[in-house]
């Protein structure tokens, strides 16, 4: 029998024995103690809706849902371990820990049944909203499935969701994640050269300069291709700040104007 089935591993030591997605799936499988060596095969919505029927202490309809998203999700990358670099905003919860939380709310089920469903249509997980319809961005594509998501709407620390931004907030929040994200790969790269430019071998000669032709030729061509992308992204900024500014400047003069006429009048 295939160790596989829509999603949901039906080999516990096939799984046990794999990592990735296999390991996530049978380390939920253990955790929750399933006792079923084969899931039950029912469809998502089946298990969705036994699970909104379903007794506190007696869940199992949830745990079969979470086991089968769970490889989905670990597959196609939408659910990672914990990160430590974003300050304030790390989240040092695994994937595990993550996921067992989407399965007490009913969002977070909801959003288990779809992960599954799309899948099964070959199909990215999408988001959706209270009524089971896929969430859209400003251009009217579906939002997918990230870990960002999982981590701060579904699961968030705390288990108190913030409060939802607006699509300009949203926007602007998304970008400020994605700065420090560079930054951290910025840095990265730079500590990595700065290894890379020690390795020596046994006559104290550094490697780049013996093997690394080839190499150094992929980054330059790399870095210089970024750079350019930089330059452009600064060359935007500035002319369009300098707008702004002119656009802010000239409102304070016509401000200034219509106030220094209506003082006029008044005099007069």
């Amino acid at each position: 029998m295939a160790p596989i089935d829509g999603g949901y591993c039906t080999s516990l030591p096939y799984c046990r024995g794999s990592g990735g997605p296999l390991a996530l799936a049978t380390s939920l499988l253990v955790r929750r103690r399933f006792k079923r060596a084969e899931g039950t095969k029912r469809s998502p919505e089946d298990l969705y809706q036994a699970e909104m029927q379903a007794g506190k202490e007696e869940r199992p309809s949830s745990t079969e849902l979470l086991v089968r998203a769970a490889y989905v999700l670990a597959k196609r990358n939408a659910i990672s371990g914990p990160r430590n670099d974003l300050g304030a905003g790390s989240d040092r919860r695994s994937a595990r820990v993550v996921l067992e939380a989407l399965a007490d709310t009913e969002s977070g089920l909801r959003h288990l049944r779809q992960v599954i469903e799309d899948d099964r249509a070959g199909d990215e997980p999408r988001q959706v909203d209270d009524q089971g319809q896929p969430r859209k961005d400003g251009e009217g594509s579906d939002l997918p499935i990230t870990n960002d998501f999982l981590r701060t709407s579904l699961a968030p620390k705390g288990g108190v969701a913030p409060q939802p931004l607006s699509p300009t907030a949203a926007v602007h929040d998304h970008y400020k994640r994605g700065v420090l994200v560079t930054k951290e790969a910025l840095r990265t790269l730079e500590m990595e050269m700065r290894n890379l430019a020690g390795l020596k071998d046994g006559n104290g000669m550094p490697l780049i300069e013996r093997e690394g032709r080839a190499h150094a030729r992929l980054l330059m061509d790399k870095l210089q291709d970024l750079a350019a992308e930089a330059q452009e992204w600064w060359e935007k900024a500035v002319e369009a700040q300098s707008t702004t500014a002119n656009t802010n400047a000239s409102d304070e003069e016509e401000s200034e104007a219509k106030s220094d006429e209506e003082d006029e009048g008044e005099a007069a």
